[in-house]
């Protein structure tokens, strides 16, 4: 194999890799647009979580790799998750 096809076999294999695992900024795009077009009502997002409200339920998704605690009453009705939220993962409770 000659040194062309070897450099252009390692670019197509990190442009794979870039492509097969999203940021975190892509990701949050992603559910934010998703969640937008559904007419989720939202505050502006931090860096690493999103607050969405629907009704009487509100949303927490973390984009961080590390755990976090949920911003909510400690007595919150979850409807999905707990009240720490995985790394890359999402809560949701009664208001």
């Amino acid at each position: 194999m000659s040194l062309i096809a070897s450099r252009a076999l390692v670019h197509q294999r990190i442009a794979f890799q870039r492509a097969s695992r999203p940021t975190p900024e892509l990701a949050s795009d992603v559910v934010l647009r998703v969640l937008d077009e559904s007419g989720v009502a939202s505050i502006a997002p931090a860096r690493h979580v999103s607050m969405r409200y629907r009704g009487d339920v509100t949303f927490a998704f973390n984009f961080k790799s590390d755990s976090l605690t949920a911003h909510a009453d400690v007595n919150a009705k979850y409807v999905l998750g707990a009240h720490s939220i995985g790394a890359l993962n999402l809560s949701a409770w009664k208001t």
